[in-house]
């Protein structure tokens, strides 16, 4: 008898530990939110808690442009040709700017960025190679509620309305823009994408990549 619980008992202690460790490994992986904040961090940004407006995957609507800026994130589209600055509440990076420079107050919130639409939405990057090509950084850029919600579904299925704001943010451009809008589409390179070009872009290299 002694032997078999000799047996049993690191059997049932690895049944409940590997699930414990597999959590813990999962949650400082490449795409963890701890990674995350550290990778935040460690290039110089500043890990918010607050309301603030994701723009990685919207779009700039041309006709708005005035000198070096642009607004982003109108859509009217389901196609991937434009897309929306999310407003989400939680943990992202502010990179140009500390926290208390980018407190949301009334309808007035800021863009800073997160991993939230690839970790929980399924989105992934489009890189378009355009030489030249337009593009915007719309990092702490200030943004207005339009007081409309969008669908997005999560990797559950479950699909939530959440609201939306407009950013004014720079416009520069470069020979290769990488966003999380367009839907993997190489035709909707022809838009004007918010990018992380203007802080190096290297946060999107963590997250998955659309299939070129």
């Amino acid at each position: 008898m002694q032997d078999s619980c000799r047996v049993v008992r690191p059997i049932l202690a690895f049944l409940i530990l590997a699930p414990l460790l597999f959590l813990a490994s999962g949650c400082d992986s490449n795409g963890g939110r701890d990674a995350f904040e550290r990778r935040c961090l460690d290039a110089g940004g500043d890990v918010c808690d607050q309301r603030y407006a994701l723009c990685i995957a919207a779009s700039c609507d041309p006709d708005t442009i005035d000198g070096d800026t642009i607004e982003c994130g109108h859509c009217d589209s389901d196609d991937g040709s434009c897309g929306y600055c999310y407003v989400l509440e939680g943990k992202s990076c502010s990179y140009n700017a500390p926290c208390s420079d980018v407190t949301p107050d009334g309808d007035v919130v800021y863009s800073t960025y997160s991993e939230v639409l690839s970790r929980e939405y399924g989105l992934s990057v489009l890189t378009c190679n355009e030489p030249g090509g337009l593009e915007a950084g719309c990092m702490d850029a200030e943004c207005r509620l339009t007081g409309e919600t969008v669908e997005l579904t999560d990797g559950l299925g479950v699909t939530q309305n959440v609201p939306t704001a407009i950013c004014r943010c720079r416009l520069f451009s470069g020979d290769q823009q990488s966003t999380l809008g367009g839907k993997c589409s190489a035709a909707n390179c022809s838009s004007i994408w918010s990018t992380a070009g203007d802080h190096g872009g290297a946060a999107l290299s963590f997250v998955p990549q659309c299939s070129q």
